[in-house]
């Protein structure tokens, strides 16, 4: 664990950002439900298998996820992949340090943007002891990640900061009422909710894997220990690799803006929701497929309009023309099935009818037969 703090703290740099509100984006039956069925209480649930795989808290504590996330100029993300209905908490009713303790639990990234994972966990709780003895516990007022500045003066209110240079995730560990926030919409991108399980991490990078697994057709020469003759090691990576992934991450990214990571997120989350579309849900694959990718497509467009960065735009037009490149194909393939189709249709009524005609032939040739038969 001490490891991985420091790698993730070499990684996200100092740069912190103010913010005043915590938020948490769910579809809005899954809020319907609480206020219906569990008398407007969110109770927190086990933490699924999403980061790394030897994450001490997968399936061990409960919890619910938050977000500090802004924009560089302080406002709220427009789109959220969880759900059309954010729920927004003032940070004092989560974050207070005088009653909750701050605990760095992961860091990971999925496809480009890296996340990482504080747990904050009320003082002398069952999970605080947990943590306690599992994790890294941080200072709330100095650590890379999530700090609580206490006021300058009297009756004022702490100052709330967030690192800017990966994307915190915020595990609280308590029931939290409904009545303790208020609600907005917010448009939702892909499948506009969270996958059951979580996602896993990406295997294969080096900023946030302690050892991370090459990808297929990478050599990494090693160094026998015993003759010292270079050799080549082959492994192979457990998942095959996702092209798109690795064009975007091919590119010079050295002058990128925080877009760019929202345009990839988006991208590959398109690529991925689309891979996974229910085909037992959907009376039409084809549709239910190109109405997920039509969808992400505005998204993505929405985002591009304050992106000024030459390559994201790049990336951008090179996806739409691949999209657009293989429906094209599609639909010559499409009407190639249709063609086989009716040949052979034409091929089965072609023997249906030679069949018939051979044996309306025997049919005949047994009647003059008979005739012969009955002359004898």
């Amino acid at each position: 664990m001490t490891r991985m703090y420091q790698k993730c703290v070499d990684f996200v740099g100092t740069q912190m950002h103010p913010f005043e509100v915590l938020y948490r984006c769910k579809p809005r039956e899954y809020w319907d439900e609480i206020h219906h069925c569990h008398d407007g209480l969110m109770e927190k649930y086990i933490k699924d298998n999403n980061g790394q795989p030897a994450n001490r808290i997968n399936g061990v504590i409960s919890g619910l996820f938050f977000s500090a996330r802004v924009y560089a100029d302080g406002s709220l993300p427009t789109h959220s992949p969880f759900g059309n209905v954010r729920m927004l908490v003032p940070p004092g009713a989560l974050l207070d340090p005088s009653i909750n303790n701050f605990y760095f639990a992961d860091f990971y990234c999925n496809y480009y943007t890296h996340y990482v994972t504080v747990v904050i966990c009320r003082k002398g709780s069952e999970t605080d002891n947990y943590c306690y003895m599992k994790l890294h516990q941080m200072n709330p007022a100095d650590n890379p990640f999530l700090t609580v500045s206490p006021p300058r003066y009297p009756h004022y209110s702490p100052r709330y900061y967030v690192n800017s240079g990966v994307w915190v995730e915020i595990y609280y560990t308590e029931d939290i009422p409904l009545w303790l926030g208020r609600f907005d919409s917010i448009q939702t991108t892909g499948a506009g909710t969270s996958k059951i399980g979580g996602l896993p991490n990406n295997k294969h990078c080096g900023r946030c894997n302690l050892y991370p697994v090459p990808y297929p057709n990478d050599v990494v020469v090693v160094d026998d220990a015993h003759d010292e003759i270079g050799v080549a090691d082959i492994t192979v990576a457990e998942d095959p690799p996702n092209s798109t992934f690795r064009v975007l991450m091919n590119e010079n990214k050295s002058e990128l803006t925080e877009d760019w990571e929202d345009v990839v997120e988006v991208i590959c989350n398109m690529v991925d929701q689309v891979c996974e579309v229910d085909k037992e849900r959907e009376k039409d694959f084809i549709a239910a497929s190109d109405a997920v990718i039509d969808g992400v497509l505005l998204a993505m467009d929405k985002e591009l309009e304050k992106c000024d960065d030459i390559l994201v735009q790049k990336a951008a037009d090179l996806l739409k023309n691949v999209v657009k490149t293989i429906r094209t194909e599609r639909a010559v393939i499409e009407r190639l099935i249709r063609r086989v189709g009716v040949l052979q249709k034409l091929h089965s009524s072609t023997n249906l009818f030679t069949s018939h005609h051979q044996s309306s032939g025997l049919h005949k040739n047994g009647n003059k037969f008979a005739k012969l038969n009955k002359g004898f």
